[in-house]
């Protein structure tokens, strides 16, 4: 019996000692954000067309991001849908947040061209293919999580 209650109160303190020892797991809480895709919005619904562009960034983490958000995008032409030819780059875009900043789970779309590509309205063989490769938070002023996740690459028919 008396072996009982030692083991019971080894137990208790060996509890009460975890319970008061702050959490030392090293994770410490960041925003993440990531680009989850190119918008094209037609603004002059006349020919030829006119289009805005946008990278749609989102914070995937778990802390509100403040900061200005920067992008860098890089348009290349693809000659027979395969060989890359820079066309146009938008470098280092910002955008100030709005509100309260760019909470986590939330969406917030970046302008990158504004009504600047002529984008054919019939198929051809040399300009109709094109491959945007974005980045955002390039100079890595917020404070990531991961910042392995900031590419994004898409081949677009235009």
């Amino acid at each position: 019996m008396l072996e009982g209650r030692k083991i019971l109160v080894i137990g208790i303190n060996c509890l009460l000692i975890l319970v008061t020892i702050p959490s030392c797991s090293g994770i410490e809480e960041k925003p993440d954000l990531i680009i989850e895709k190119i918008i094209m919005w037609d603004i002059s619904y006349h020919i030829p067309p006119s289009y805005n562009f946008y990278c749609r960034v989102k914070n995937i983490g778990d802390v509100t991001v403040e900061k200005m958000i920067f992008i860098s995008v890089n348009v290349y032409r693809l000659v027979f849908g395969i060989f890359p030819i820079p066309c146009v780059f938008f470098r280092y875009i910002g955008l100030g947040n709005y509100d309260k900043g760019l909470k986590p789970g939330k969406s917030i779309d970046i302008k990158f061209a504004d009504g600047m590509f002529y984008v054919p309205p019939v198929p051809t063989l040399i300009s109709t293919y094109y491959l945007v490769i974005a980045n955002v938070n390039p100079f890595r002023i917020i404070d990531e999580s991961d910042f392995n996740n900031n590419y994004f690459t898409e081949k677009n028919y235009w």
